[in-house]
C-alpha cells in the first residue's frame, strides 16, 4: 500500500511536466519545427522569466491559502522607483535593492492589513493593485521614463537565466527545507491544526 501511495504521489508530481512536454511536442510538430528555434526560445524566455520569478514567490502566499491580486501593480511601481533611482547615477546594486524594497513595502502592508486588521486578502490586494496603478498612471502621464543605457548590459540571456535559477534555488530551499515552507503548507492544510501544533498562523 505504501509503495502504491508513493508511486501515486510521484505520478501526481510529474503529470504537469508530462503535460508541458506533450504541448511542446504538439506545437513543435504543428509549427513545422519553428517552436524550438533559437530566436523563438529567446523570445519565450524574455516573456516568461519575470512571470516565473513572480510565481516562485507567489507559491508561499497560495500555499497557506492566501490570495494576492496586486503583483502586477506592485511590480510596475517597483520598476518605476528603480528607474527613478537609476537615473540619479547610483550603482546597479543599489538599483536592484531599491527595486526589491519598493515592492516589499507594499507586500508587507498587504500582509499587515490582512492579518492584523482582519481585512480580506482579496480586498486588500485589490486596493493595493489600484493604488499602484493610479500612481503609475499619474506619474507616467506627463513624462516618459527609461532606464540608463548602462543597465542594458544586464538585459541578456545569461543574466536572466542566472537570476531565474538563483531565485528558484532560494525559493526551493525555503519552501521544502525550512520551517518557513513547512509552516506555510501546514497553515494551508489546516489552520486550526497548525495553530495547535505551535505554528504562528498570523505570520
Amino acid at each position: 500500500m505504501k509503495e502504491k501511495a508513493k508511486a501515486k504521489e510521484i505520478l501526481q508530481k510529474i503529470i504537469p511536466f508530462l503535460g508541458i512536454i506533450l504541448m511542446i511536442i504538439i506545437f513543435q510538430v504543428g509549427g513545422e519545427g519553428k517552436l524550438l528555434t533559437k530566436g523563438n526560445i529567446n523570445s519565450i524566455l524574455n516573456q516568461t522569466v519575470y512571470i516565473a520569478i513572480m510565481a516562485f514567490g507567489a507559491i508561499f502566499v497560495y500555499s497557506h491559502g492566501g490570495m494576492d491580486l496586486s503583483y502586477g501593480g506592485v511590480i510596475g511601481f517597483s520598476v518605476l522607483v528603480a528607474i527613478l533611482v537609476a537615473n540619479t547615477g547610483v550603482p546597479a546594486g543599489v538599483v536592484f535593492i531599491t527595486n526589491i524594497l519598493a515592492a516589499l513595502v507594499w507586500f508587507v502592508l498587504n500582509g499587515v492589513v490582512s492579518v492584523y486588521l482582519q481585512v480580506s486578502p482579496f480586498i486588500t490586494s485589490l486596493c493595493i493593485m489600484y493604488m499602484c496603478r493610479g500612481i503609475l498612471n499619474t506619474v507616467c502621464a506627463s513624462q516618459k521614463y527609461s532606464i540608463p543605457v548602462e543597465l542594458f548590459e544586464f538585459d541578456n540571456q545569461k543574466f536572466k537565466l542566472g537570476m531565474l535559477l538563483g531565485v528558484f534555488i532560494i525559493c526551493y530551499i525555503l519552501f521544502e527545507k525550512t520551517a518557513i515552507g513547512k509552516d506555510n503548507k501546514a497553515i494551508g492544510g489546516n489552520p486550526a491544526a497548525a495553530k495547535q501544533a505551535g505554528v504562528n498562523v498570523n505570520i
